[in-house]
C-alpha cells in the first residue's frame, strides 16, 4: 500500500512540475484563477486522450520527431516508452497510427504505421459568431464549441465589447485549445478561426442558409428551438453587456432569426454551448 502511495505521489509531482513549466490552466488540467506565477494560462494537451495534433503527418513507414512540448508530455507525464502506440491527427481530415521508436532526453520519435482519412461529420455545418468572453471562460467556449463540431469560429466586435475583448488578431493560444479539444473528442478537423470583425461587417458577408441571434427571454422568441434542417447554420452570441438596440435591428434586417435559449440570461460561453446543441439537434430531427 505504501509503495502504491509513493508511486502515485511521484506521478502527481511529475504532472504538477510539467503543468508549471508550461503554464497550463483550467481547461483540462486544473481549475482556478490566474496567479502571479501563471499570468498567461494556456492549455496544450489532455491526458485523457491518446490522440495528438501534428500539422503534417508522415507517410506510413516514415519516422518523425514530435514537437518538444508534446514529446515531453508523453515521456515525463504519461511515461510512454519505446513500443507504445498513439494516434496522431492533422486537423485537416487525416489521422495516423504511430509507434514510439525512441523516448529520451533527445525527444520522442515515432514511426507512422498507417494513415487513414476521417469520415465526414454526419451533422450540419455550424458557424459560431461570438463576443469574446474573459479569461478561462474563453477557453471553455472554444473547447465546447470544438467538441460540438463547429466548423467556423468568428470573433466579433460589438458596441458594448470591453476593451479586453477588442482583438486585432487571433492569439496562438486559441489554436492550442482547439487542438487539445479535438484530440480528446476524436475530431478529424479543427475549426477554422476567422479574423476578428465588427458585427456590421459580418452581417454584410454571405451567411449560412439559417442564421440565429441569441436574445434574452424578453426580446427573443419562445424556447421552441430552431426549425429542423440539415443545412448550414450560424449562431450569433453577443457581449456581456448585451446587444445594443441598433445591433438587434441590423441583425433582424440581415435575416437573423431571434432565438431564446433559456428563461434566464446566459453567459456568453453558456449561450454558445446551448445554442449550438439546439442547432445540432434540429439537424438530426430532419433525418
Amino acid at each position: 500500500m505504501a509503495g502504491g502511495r509513493e508511486c502515485r505521489t511521484s506521478r502527481l509531482k511529475d504532472v504538477l512540475l510539467w503543468r508549471k513549466s508550461l503554464g497550463i490552466s483550467t481547461l483540462f488540467c486544473r481549475a482556478g484563477k490566474k496567479t502571479r506565477a501563471d499570468p498567461n494560462p494556456r492549455c496544450i494537451f489532455s491526458s485523457l486522450a491518446d490522440r495528438y495534433y501534428l500539422p503534417e503527418l508522415p507517410e506510413p513507414g516514415q519516422e518523425v520527431l514530435l514537437p518538444q512540448d508534446l514529446g515531453r508530455h508523453l515521456r515525463t507525464v504519461l511515461r510512454l516508452r519505446r513500443g507504445d502506440r498513439l494516434q496522431l491527427f492533422d486537423g485537416k481530415g487525416e489521422e495516423a497510427q504511430a509507434e514510439i521508436q525512441e523516448a529520451g532526453r533527445g525527444g520522442v520519435r515515432v514511426r507512422v504505421l498507417a494513415k487513414s482519412k476521417g469520415g465526414e461529420a454526419p451533422w450540419r455545418e455550424l458557424e459560431l459568431a461570438f463576443a469574446v468572453p474573459k479569461g478561462s471562460r474563453l477557453e471553455t467556449l472554444l473547447a465546447q464549441a470544438t467538441q460540438l463540431g463547429v466548423r467556423r469560429l468568428q470573433p466579433l466586435l460589438f458596441e458594448r465589447s470591453p476593451k479586453s475583448a477588442r482583438l486585432r488578431s487571433i492569439p496562438p493560444r486559441w489554436e492550442r485549445i482547439l487542438q487539445a479539444a479535438a484530440g480528446q473528442c476524436r475530431l478529424d478537423r479543427l475549426p477554422l478561426v476567422l479574423p476578428p470583425l465588427p458585427l456590421r461587417d459580418w452581417l454584410q458577408a454571405p451567411l449560412p442558409p439559417q442564421a440565429y441571434i441569441a436574445l434574452p427571454p424578453a426580446r427573443g422568441t419562445p424556447i421552441l428551438g430552431p426549425e429542423p434542417s440539415r443545412s448550414g447554420a450560424a449562431l450569433l452570441v453577443g457581449p456581456e453587456g448585451g446587444f445594443s438596440p441598433e445591433e438587434v435591428e441590423e441583425a433582424r434586417e440581415g435575416g437573423l432569426v431571434p432565438l431564446c435559449l433559456a428563461p434566464t440570461v446566459l453567459r456568453i460561453e453558456t449561450a454558445a454551448t446551448v445554442g449550438l446543441a439546439l442547432l445540432l439537434a434540429a439537424g438530426r430531427r430532419e433525418e
